[in-house]
Formats: C-alpha cells, sequence, structure tokens
C-alpha cells in the first residue's frame, strides 16, 4: 500500500507540473 501511494504521489506531481505548464501557455498566449 505504502508503494502504491509514492507511485501515485508522484503520478500525480507529475500530472500536476503539466497542468502547471498548459495554463502558463494559456495566460501566455492570452497576454500576447
Amino acid at each position: 500500500m505504502a508503494a502504491y501511494s509514492g507511485s501515485f504521489a508522484k503520478i500525480h506531481q507529475l500530472f500536476f507540473l503539466v497542468r502547471l505548464k498548459e495554463s502558463h501557455k494559456t495566460i501566455f498566449y492570452v497576454n500576447n
């Protein structure tokens, strides 16, 4: 269970970073 939680946290963090990048891209395009 602990190993599962660790891998899930990594996936969640990766997903969050991707979302953050995408939102920055959107903001960048909107500002230009």
